[in-house]
């Protein structure tokens, strides 16, 4: 199971999660996932529309907001 990180008692981070992953966070009683990764960013991830489907079957309500890191860390 992926790790995560409590930021308050209503918000975590994780990193980027497998298929397997989804159901995983649901039973741990999370409801929504916010992906911020851009799809291709890197070799391997999961597109955004697969992560949607992956969430959808877990019950989860999914949200992709992507944000490359050099918008993040920029002025």
């Amino acid at each position: 199971m992926i790790q995560v990180n409590y930021l308050s008692s209503t918000l975590a981070i994780a990193g980027a999660l497998s298929p397997a992953d989804f159901a995983g966070v649901a039973r741990r009683g999370f409801k929504t996932v916010i992906n911020n990764r851009p799809d291709g960013e890197e070799e391997g991830q999961i597109a955004a529309g697969d992560a949607a489907c992956h969430a959808v079957d877990a019950g989860l309500a999914y949200l992709h907001v992507p944000a490359a890191k050099h918008e993040v860390l920029d002025d």
